[in-house]
């Protein structure tokens, strides 16, 4: 949801995180951990960690969405179900009290998905001038192993890195035409004007899983997360038509960009009663660490005469705010799983509840006087997010001891407030996930092959229309609601290594 026009707006530019940086402290603890680990092992993870941070990108991911992302090879497949299953090393995230539970879980995931994304707002720009984005992708999937492994403890230590949210958007129209723009100038005016809107965003977790046995049949988990956020967002609209004695002119540009770090935890319960197993999960809003971004607005309106006073309207307000305190917010979540195994088959169901975020300021930016005007705005940038609730389901088959199939289904609900005034979020649009595929196994290799299918579809109000643009309007023409349509076709292809015999 870009806002754009507004009399009070909202924005930030600043420094932002690399698209490829993630958590180098983190990695560092990571190593400390690992120096005990037989030096094959080692080997074996960082060449994982080395090939994993080589992809880099954003298939699926999104601004107001928790189930964008799926993690683990067979979970993936499954479409992220997996809640109250017993599968691979996933479960650091899915449930972490479902780590202890499982039979030879030591092994390192390393997961890639290779897309093709379209984004198409319809007359975005004005009738006929759509905003869209065709883009090819490769991004990671899990980083995780066992940092302690021990067949007699009740206990299992665990590290993981993912990618939480990913969502890199650049959308631009242009129109060039002559048209009687400026009604106080005789005949029609050469009229050019553009719009740019860009969206980057990147948001990676690490943490610590400690999951215990409390029989053979129940345990229980807690992982630890780190979050590192860091989002620009970047809307830009200029609009100008050459009169016989000036240049009437529109800018409106709002930008703002943060990193914020967090921590936050996630607790599970896992039970195995064969053929029947089941899992809760429960997610804790985020504490502030630390974080800080720049917000950046300036709209210039000239040479128009707005209002038909014969007086010609003029606006100037310019403010940029840096290095102020930066907030993100994030909601309690609730998930329930459940897993049954038939003699070759299984089926995988699970639900997950996000409570409702009240409205923030992401920047705690102060109120300013415009230059031209004298009067008090502000320069702010505001989110807030519903609940929601979604839900999945997953099949699989097993063909033989080496070949197993995988089938999923299920949705990504936006948690955009619909009609709020936040200018945080991009997205708004509601997703559904068709995914399928197999793994198969080689020795101590188990591979992984599938593709998947998103879609779903939103409205957006537009940032400009530009077929509309004349001087009543400030060259801006009149804004309402657009559709969005969101399409990506994956391709999944990854990789599990068992240190161990491994087990299913």
């Amino acid at each position: 949801m870009w806002e754009s026009g507004a009399v009070k707006r909202h924005s930030h530019s600043g420094r932002g995180f690399g698209e490829r940086e993630i958590f180098p402290a983190i990695y560092f603890a990571q190593f400390q951990s690992l120096r005990q680990m037989k030096p094959q092992r080692v080997r074996v993870l960082f060449l994982t960690c080395i090939t994993t941070n080589l992809w880099v990108g954003d298939i699926v991911g999104q601004d107001t969405h928790y189930w964008s992302q799926h993690y683990g090879t067979r979970s993936t497949l499954l479409g992220g179900s997996v809640i109250g299953s017993l599968l691979d090393i996933s479960s650091t995230y899915y449930n972490p009290g479902a780590l202890a539970l499982m039979a030879d879980p030591e092994f390192v995931i390393s997961g890639s998905i290779f897309g093709f994304r379209t984004l198409i707002f319809k007359n975005g720009a004005g009738q006929d001038l759509d905003l869209s984005q065709f883009q090819f992708k490769t991004a990671p999937d899990l980083l995780a192993g066992l940092l302690t492994y021990d067949r007699a403890s009740r206990s299992r230590l665990a590290f993981s890195v993912l990618s939480r949210q990913k969502f890199h958007v650049r959308l631009s129209q242009r129109q060039i035409d002559t048209r009687e723009a400026i009604t106080s100038s005789p005949g029609e005016e050469p009229f050019g004007g553009e719009v740019v809107v860009r969206q980057d965003l990147d948001e990676d977790w690490g943490g610590l899983t400690w999951s215990y046995r409390l029989s053979d049949k129940s345990s229980i988990g807690l992982t630890q997360y780190i979050a590192v956020r860091a989002q620009l967002k970047r809307v830009q609209v200029i609009s100008q038509a050459l009169t016989q004695e000036d240049v009437a002119t529109t800018i409106e540009f709002e930008e703002f960009d943060y990193d914020h770090w967090r921590t936050l935890w996630k607790v599970g319960a896992a039970f195995d009663f064969k053929p029947v197993s089941f899992g809760l999960s429960l997610t804790t809003p985020s504490l502030r660490l630390f974080g800080s971004g720049t917000a950046t607005i300036n709209r210039t309106v000239s040479g128009q005469d707005v209002n038909n006073d014969n007086v010609e309207d003029l606006e100037f307000i310019f403010n940029e705010q840096e290095k102020v305190k930066a907030n993100y917010k994030s909601s309690w979540a609730v998930g329930i799983g459940l897993a049954y195994h038939f003699e070759k088959s299984a089926v995988h169901v699970s639900a997950e509840w996000f409570d409702a975020v009240s409205k923030f300021d992401v920047l705690e930016t102060q109120p300013f006087e415009a230059q031209s005007s004298g009067e008090a705005y502000a320069n702010q940038v505001t989110h807030e997010l519903r609940s929601i609730v979604n839900f999945g389901i997953g099949v699989e088959h097993t063909y033989n001891s080496h070949l197993t199939g995988y089938a999923s289904f299920s949705t990504d609900f936006s948690a955009a407030v619909p009609g709020t005034d936040s200018n945080l979020a991009f997205s708004n649009w509601d997703l559904y996930h068709l995914t399928g595929g197999s793994t198969f196994r080689i020795r101590r290799f188990e591979f992984t092959l599938g593709m998947g299918l998103i879609f779903g579809n939103g409205k957006n109000r537009q940032p400009v229309n530009l077929i509309d643009a004349n001087e009543s309007n400030e060259l801006l023409g009149t804004r309402g609601e657009v559709e969005s349509t969101y399409r990506s076709l994956l391709v999944i292809a990854g990789f599990s290594f068992y240190f161990g015999e491994g087990s299913k």
